[in-house]
């Protein structure tokens, strides 16, 4: 692996392991010692208190803002345990970002964003602290390797149906136990060994739980008729490809005021008026996308070239004028390429549907006023 510094150092990396419950993976550099953030193991959140995130304003100039949390609850069908689920009053830099608190210390990141359903002026978020992640870390490293978790191979979406209760099947993997188990696109799925299915996140975490090599059983709808189905859950299989990938680390976060620091991921955002982030097949199996390579869209801006052709947050863009999109650094090469006042075939997935656009580049850099 190779480990880039915000500094623009690098490193070759090794891959230790990944825990499959959370996703968290522990890397060994084999050249240096990479700097240390500052961390807060036993800090707690509370209702009224002020975090600040970090926020990429323009191309190189980094500030933080802060927000207030409104509530805090238990992480209710949420994966992983020991996260926190807090509804504060903004949305959050993304996900993937950093949480801080006052002094500045990490207090865990973010693992997804929705808008609250309880308090409309609040965004509900589920957030790993950083206890939580440094025990899994410490679990890879005991076992010298990944810690599997029970793995069915289904994309999901929350159901449709009126009541909100179970799951839908949009795609089963080939040579999964969920297709040995007969699982079908449309299916909804009800109950899990009897226990009632409320959201795909409840459901990943049940999954999860199942130790591998035991049968369970699941109740579903299929075209409106009650079925039963019986899998054996497996862990989770290696790709038979194996491929060579490198990560790019911001530089640590600074004690006070703001740094400065090129972010391709972040620059789409004052040019072309959306963030977004490199979709894994991991993370779109994580995330219950169907797309399995681009660029995941995090947030789209009102009035700028993205928002006005249509882009969503959610979208997959998965090429662009033919040419496929794995990262924000090929986007940003291809505008340039381009050049300013060109316009762009866009080729995207949302919620399972292809879609194109057409984006056009602003003939100069949008600047805040």
């Amino acid at each position: 692996m190779d480990i880039q510094t915000g500094e623009g150092r690098g490193f070759n990396g090794k891959l230790i392991g990944i825990d499959q419950s959370v996703g968290v993976a522990v890397i060994l550099s084999t050249e240096g010692k990479l700097r240390k953030s500052r961390l807060c193991l036993s800090c707690e959140l509370r209702d009224g208190i002020t975090v600040v995130a970090p926020v990429l304003e323009g191309l190189d100039s980094l500030e933080f803002r802060s927000a207030r949390i409104l509530s805090v609850g238990p992480g209710k069908g949420s994966i992983g345990r020991g996260e926190w689920s807090v509804i504060i009053n903004r949305p959050l830099p993304g996900i993937g970002e950093p949480l801080l608190d006052a002094e500045h210390r990490v207090l865990g990141f973010v693992a997804s964003q929705k808008p609250s359903v309880h308090d409309p002026a609040g965004i509900n978020t589920i957030l790993y602290p950083m206890s939580q992640l440094l025990s899994s870390a410490e679990k890879i490293l005991q076992a010298g390797g990944d810690i599997q978790t029970g793995w069915l191979g289904v994309y999901l979406t929350d159901s449709p149906t009126p009541k909100g209760a179970g799951v839908l099947v949009n795609r089963v993997l080939v040579d999964s136990p969920a297709q040995r188990a007969g699982l079908q696109p449309d299916d909804i799925l009800l109950k899990w060994n009897g226990k009632g299915i409320e959201d795909a996140r409840q459901f990943i975490q049940l999954v999860q739980d199942t130790s591998i090599g035991s049968r369970v059983t699941m109740d579903l709808m299929r075209r409106g008729k009650a079925v039963s189905a019986t899998a054996v859950i497996e862990a989770r299989k290696q790709p038979e490809r194996q491929e060579n990938f490198g990560f790019s680390f911001p530089p640590v976060i600074p004690l006070r005021g703001a740094g400065a620091y090129q972010d391709a991921a972040r620059s789409l955002q004052p040019l072309m008026g959306f963030e977004a982030i490199s979709l894994t097949p991991q993370m779109a199996d994580a995330l219950q996308i169907p797309a399995q390579v681009g660029l995941l869209v995090l947030r789209v801006k009102e009035s700028m070239p993205s928002s006005r052709a249509g882009i969503m947050a959610g979208d997959v863009i998965v090429s662009v004028d033919g040419q496929p999109m794995a990262d924000p650094e090929s986007f940003l090469t291809h505008i340039r390429s381009r050049g300013q006042g060109s316009r762009l075939a866009v080729r995207l997935v949302r919620k399972g549907v292809e879609r194109s656009a057409v984006v056009e580049v602003p003939p100069s850099p949008s600047r805040k006023p």
